[in-house]
């Protein structure tokens, strides 16, 4: 993504209040001299206020005074210097120079070669060559005008310009070792003007080692200078002044690096509110747009990139900020898949460097991008080709030790790799990774998180080269060499990943999830070679790591927070930051949804969203700082180690863990008797039979033809076959928990179909399920699972349940927050939960009382919750996905429980059901897994939830809750609970119900143990009783009669 840094070029104009010296100057003398000098004074007070036209003009009368009058040389090359820094302000850099040089021949003349009044002329042809991207003269120039103050002792703030000037040209060379020497250096004269200097040449410096800072990677030390210039100008200009905006820009560009890409599109966003404020900032509106483009595209938002690039050019910006606008284009179009546009685009930037109006060091990204997309294409040539045209302008720009070169080579390690020239591959990834070992700042590799991904992917890339050399050899010492490289790497990133905020997190573990894989496939074969499973926890490891990592982070944190002695003030307080935030977030979303927005709205949303994420991040600080072992407890990335989990797991469980590669499914079984781990290969076969089952969320029964039930078996049995039959001995009449992988997450696993000899006979009814075998539950991973935030706390005061079933028809009182959504009632849902509670004992809020508001109020009082509604799912942002309560005049919040919310409810509930539509499907995540609804109640602390996996026929599911809540009274696991639920279901159903769409949705995940009910004690004791009373009797009557009969017993 190609992205713009704000660097602040130095030439002293202290923007006083020019307004009152041009008032100061209204009078004008009648001494040409004088007169002269007058019109120098105004131009130069115009110039310092911006108003460059102004200052032209009033220059311009200076030119027709010098035709009439002689006037000495040292006038007139004043008057030629300030025209010629007004000209190069204005872009016209050829004549500004041209004016600035025939200043330095008079003065010459006039004084000799080495006058103190040549510094700042020399500085400002300096400035014009900078703008025109020819460095080398930029350079000499500002030397010669800091040679020359140095000479005549001058250490002040023309000096200061100069060695400013200095650093920023070595700076955008990538030169940061020289640019930091020079930046010290401007400090030191910085620190000798002494108490008088100007704030403002304080702030300037700030800013600029802020830019510095951040292109060398250390982008916390960027923030505090820039921090710090940003209050100067706050107190002398307010908080729209423009510079403000570009201080904006570069923080963003800060939380862009750092994998912060929502903090940095906030950041970008108020900058742009600054620019559209002010004259004049057209370009810096198209830098503004162009970094939203580049944010958009990390989030994979493709179309509201695009969207920000037209914006841009619609501002006909620079030719340089136009080349980042085609340049963001054409990597949109690219990820879009979209290779007409992709090249039509990528050529408007190549014509724009070959007609010398971009440097083109500029090329380097862009065609990196490209030819990555050739690659993926498989048009290797073409993909080569730009490649090495790229590592060329990189040596020839940085020379071959820079990171930028590491980069170039590394990805020429994967070209190879493509084209199976697995030699070649693994001397590119040496290369690539001796530079970045190697590397100091001067090449800009300093490893902060933008880097560290980069330099990732050169350890990546030789760990799977490493792979494919062992199997083509059979040499183990290749197979050992990528194992080193793959640990190594993804210790470092998890290391790098645990400090991001979530989202970032999620993007980050997304990518890593291939190289997890290649971790798994490496130690697998690790384990299969080695004579007594040396490589068992290796291997669960790293099943481990690559699932559900954010969430158990999250949870770690809040564990973290409960577990530690953080004190009560803080924890509320962050609690409280987090609400806010998500509100924040909530109203965003919600404005930007209107038809018509309010952009003020959210522009004060925005606004204040930023400085609550800045306020929660102080706070984060201060308890990592001070609190170690909320430290270590939230950074702790260990898993559960195998010992553990044996000991943890039940005697009559399984646990089933599967990861999903390439071509392969790792399957990892444990019991309390052994571990066992299998692969099976997949092909398309596999896949079309998974894309099937995953399709009876959508049958329409009315249309069903039974010839189909024969077709339902025969794809439900090859996948019995790849997931249960390699490890099916060893399950073997055992309670399974599955911890499924990737697209897993939404197979109901029951409705698998074991071989049997006459398919042909089949009916739904009578069709060899799993479900027959096993009771199955599920997991996110096992380190979840039995992670002690789950432990519960003391018994709740004997509240046992609390279930709720809202109305939704024209009957309730619906006033207009559910913004025109219309919801069917569920009839049976009133039924299903009166019926529940019958059994069990408890409190039911029905029709207008299923409200938010009470949910809220009560719900952490009882021992288990029962939802049953209708739920939203969002897939766009998982956290608003809703629950949907009812909605009264009487009660004035929404009927809407956001998943936000949920995460910071304080339940005490040891079973959640979500007897709702879709409450434990949603997008998927690669790495993390299905972002369902249910995963508010985990971060929330229960531990068991019953969920659905797609929108339940509201009779089918009714029935099924209310015998599975029957099944748990009778003191059955939840599991087996459900299991007969279901198969009780089956049994008295007609066969046209049958279907797996009725009943296989539910599925219970986390803990199974059975739910104490204080209800249920009395139940059994009353019932023993009956038994036992009705046992003696019939005794005392059997006896009884072999009495009168004459019979012994």
């Amino acid at each position: 993504m190609c992205i713009f840094v704000c660097l602040f070029l130095s030439h002293n104009r202290v923007f006083a209040d020019a307004a009152n010296k041009l008032n100061q100057l209204d009078s004008v003398p009648s001494n040409p001299i004088e007169r002269l000098t007058h019109i120098i004074d105004r131009a130069e007070a115009a110039w310092k206020d911006n108003d460059t036209e102004n200052a032209e003009s009033i220059a311009l009368k200076g030119f027709i005074l010098l035709r009439d009058q002689q006037l000495p040389d040292s006038i007139y090359a004043e008057l030629l210097h300030i025209y010629g820094k007004i000209l190069v302000d204005q872009q016209h850099n050829i004549q500004g120079i041209d004016s600035l040089l025939k200043s330095i021949q008079l003065k010459i003349q006039t004084f000799d070669e080495h006058h103190k009044s040549l510094s700042k002329t020399y500085n400002y042809i300096g400035i014009a060559y900078f703008q025109m991207r020819d460095y080398r003269k930029a350079n000499i120039y500002y030397k010669m005008s800091a040679g020359i103050l140095v000479k005549n002792g001058l250490w002040g703030p023309h000096l200061f310009d100069s060695y400013l000037n200095i650093g920023i040209v070595e700076a955008v060379q990538g030169k940061y070792d020289l640019a930091f020497n020079y930046f010290d250096t401007t400090r030191m004269v910085l620190d000798s003007i002494g108490l008088k200097v100007d704030s403002l040449l304080i702030a300037r410096f700030y800013l600029n080692y802020g830019a510095l800072a951040t292109l060398n990677g250390k982008f916390e030390e960027g923030n505090s200078y820039l921090n710090k210039g940003e209050i100067i100008f706050q107190k002398k200009y307010g908080s729209d002044y423009l510079r403000i905006s570009d201080i904006n820009l570069n923080k963003g560009l800060n939380a862009y690096f750092n994998y912060d890409f929502k903090k940095a599109e906030l950041y970008y966003k108020k900058a742009l509110e600054i620019y559209s404020q002010n004259n004049n900032a057209e370009d810096r509106i198209s830098r503004a747009v162009g970094n939203l483009a580049a944010v958009n595209l990390k989030i994979d938002q493709y179309d509201q990139a695009i969207q920000y690039c037209h914006i841009g050019l619609e501002y006909e910006p620079p030719d340089e900020l136009k080349w980042l606008l085609y340049s963001n284009l054409t990597q949109a179009y690219i990820a879009k898949n979209d290779e007409e546009n992709a090249l039509i685009n990528f050529n408007r930037a190549i014509d724009l460097e070959e007609e010398g109006k971009v440097s083109s060091i500029k090329k380097i990204n862009l065609y990196i991008e490209f030819a990555n997309f050739l690659l993926k294409k498989d048009q290797f040539a073409e993909s080569k080709k730009y490649y090495l045209q790229a590592a060329e302008f990189i040596t020839n720009s940085f020379g071959q030790n820079a990171a930028a070169y590491a980069r170039i080579l590394s990805r020429l390690g994967y070209y190879y790799l493509a084209t199976n020239s697995i030699d070649s591959s693994l001397r590119y990834f040496n290369d690539a990774i001796s530079i970045w070992n190697d590397a100091s700042d001067s090449s800009g590799s300093n490893i902060e998180t933008y880097n560290e991904v980069r330099f990732a992917e050169s350890y990546i890339g030789r760990a799977r080269a490493y792979y494919k050399k062992y199997t083509e050899t059979n040499n183990p010492e290749f197979l050992e060499a990528g194992s080193r490289d793959i640990k190594m790497i993804l210790e470092r990133m998890e290391q790098v990943i645990s400090k991001l905020d979530k989202e970032s997190k999620l993007l980050l573990f997304e990518q890593l999830k291939p190289s997890y894989n290649l971790a798994i496939e490496i130690s697998y074969e690790q384990n299969r070679l080695s004579e007594k499973n040396d490589y068992l926890q290796e291997v669960f490891n790293y099943m481990e790591r690559s699932k559900s990592a954010v969430l158990l982070a999250s949870v770690r944190n809040l564990n973290a927070l409960k577990s530690s002695d953080v004190p009560a003030n803080i924890m509320q307080l962050e609690k409280q930051l987090n609400e806010e935030i998500n509100g924040l977030r909530q109203l965003l979303a919600d404005e930007k949804q209107k038809q018509y927005p309010a952009i003020d709205k959210i522009s004060f949303f925005e606004t204040k969203l930023l400085s609550l994420l800045l306020e929660h991040d102080s706070l984060v600080d201060n308890l990592e700082e001070n609190y170690p072992k909320y430290y270590a407890l939230k950074y702790d990335r260990s898993t559960i180690q195998l010992p553990l989990l044996i000991e943890k797991i039940g005697d009559d469980e399984a646990i089933i863990e599967y990861e999903i590669a390439d071509s392969a499914i790792y399957i990892y079984a444990i019991t309390k008797n052994g571990i066992t781990i299998r692969d099976t290969r997949i092909d398309t076969t596999f896949w079309n039979s998974l894309n099937y089952l995953l399709t009876v969320k959508d049958v329409d029964i009315s249309e069903f033809r039974k010839s189909e039930i024969r077709q339902f078996y025969e794809y439900s049995n090859i996948l019995w076959k790849q997931l249960i039959e390699p490890v099916c001995h060893f399950v073997k009449e055992k309670k399974l928990i599955i911890i499924p992988d990737g697209v897993l997450g939404y197979l109901p696993f029951e409705i698998l179909a074991r071989t049997t000899e006459h398919p042909e006979e089949l009916t739904f009814k009578s069709m060899p399920y799993l479900l027959n075998e096993f009771p199955v539950s599920y997991s996110y991973s096992s380190t979840l699972k039995y992670n002690p935030y789950f432990v519960k706390k003391e018994a709740v005061n004997n509240h046992e349940l609390i279930a709720f079933a809202p109305d939704y028809g024209q009957d309730n009182e619906n006033p207009s927050q559910t913004r025109n959504l219309i919801f069917e009632n569920l009839p049976n849902s009133k039924h299903e939960v009166i019926s529940i509670e019958e059994m069990w004992g408890g409190k039911l809020f029905l029709g207008n009382d299923a409200t938010k508001s009470n949910f809220i109020k009560k719900a952490g009082n009882y021992n288990v919750i029962h939802l049953a509604m209708h739920a939203m799912i969002n897939d766009s942002v998982p956290m608003f996905s809703k629950l949907v309560f009812s909605e009264t005049k009487k009660d004035t919040s929404t009927s809407f429980l956001s998943t936000y919310e949920i995460y910071d409810l304080v339940l005490n509930a040891s079973m959640v059901t979500l007897s709702a539509c879709n409450t434990g499907t949603g997008i998927l995540r690669s790495g993390e897994g299905i972002m369902s609804l249910a995963r508010g109640f985990i971060y929330a602390g229960v531990p068991s939830i019953v969920m659905t996996l797609w929108e339940v026929q509201d009779k089918s599911g009714s029935d099924i809750m209310t015998r599975y809540y029957r099944n748990l009274t009778r003191g059955d696991a939840k599991d087996v609970a459900l299991q007969k639920a279901k198969l009780e279901f089956l049994k008295d159903s007609p066969d046209y119900s049958t279907h797996p769409f009725y009943w296989s949705a539910y599925i219970v995940t986390g803990d199974t143990q059975p739910i104490k009910n204080s209800k249920l004690p009395f139940i059994y004791s009353f019932g023993a009783l009956g038994i036992l009373i009705l046992t003696t009797l019939i005794l005392w009557l059997i006896i009884r009669h072999k009495k009168r009969s004459g019979k012994t017993i």
